[in-house]
């Protein structure tokens, strides 16, 4: 039963919200808890059915996110889903030991990413395309934590997504984005440096995504839909 859950949903930065995931999360009746990284508490582990981590300019390997990264390996630890999205997923991925480094040249617009074949039988990838449009905006990428399962890539080799045991979830990629959402990111100090450093006009990168929103949307609600489904699973383990 997914009405009812209670899902933490951790904004790194003021301009990077939870795009569609926040309206799909209202829609499927989830209590979705915000907390502002650096000025909220995590909440405990124990309260939670699930947490959400959002994207965001800063570095993966700043002192800045030590307990945010302790607390992930708590929720990881205790069986609580996660889903880390862009910097959310780095740092699933510095969590548990591997490396988040500058990519060669920064990725941001519409793309697309390729699931491997172990996505085929993963419950939030399961019956997806093999190819699947994706927004990204991210100047770094990661490697594999350990015993990690890789779920998607792009062209050029960069990881796209993962899961970590059984219900943790990094995507390096925006499923969430919408235009409206991301119409500021040209202009914030972080982003600004990542668009000059890749050659990419931010208002044409705005406009592509306006195009394709609708399939995105489509693709945001899949995903989300079926990892809330592992958060309800959890939760009525742990309630039996």
């Amino acid at each position: 039963m997914i009405r009812g859950l209670r899902i933490a949903v951790v904004q790194h930065d003021p301009a990077t919200g939870p795009g569609s995931f926040g309206e799909l999360l209202a829609q499927a009746g989830v209590e979705a808890e915000l907390i502002r990284a650096g000025e909220d508490p995590p909440p405990a582990p124990a309260g939670l059915d699930g947490a959400i981590a959002l994207g965001g300019s800063a570095r993966a390997s700043d002192p800045a996110f030590a307990d945010e990264r302790r607390w992930i390996r708590r929720l990881v630890a205790g069986g609580t889903p996660y889903l880390g999205i862009c910097l959310g997923a780095q740092l699933l991925a510095a969590a548990f030991g591997a490396a988040v480094v500058p990519a060669r040249r920064p990725e941001i617009g519409v793309g697309e990413v390729f699931l491997t074949e172990a996505a085929r039988g993963d419950r939030v990838f399961s019956g997806l395309p093999r190819r699947l449009p994706a927004f990204r905006w991210h100047g770094d990428t990661f490697g594999l934590p350990d015993g990690a399962v890789l779920l998607a890539s792009s062209g050029d080799g960069l990881n796209q997504a993962f899961r970590l045991g059984p219900s943790a979830y990094g995507l390096q990629f925006h499923p969430e984005a919408t235009a409206r959402g991301v119409a500021a990111w040209p202009w914030e100090p972080g982003y600004l440096d990542q668009l000059q450093a890749a050659g990419v006009d931010g208002g044409e990168a705005v406009g592509k995504l306006a195009a394709e929103e609708p399939g995105l949307r489509a693709l945001a609600r899949a995903l989300l839909g079926n990892w809330l489904g592992l958060c309800a699973e959890a939760a009525g383990t742990r309630a039996r």
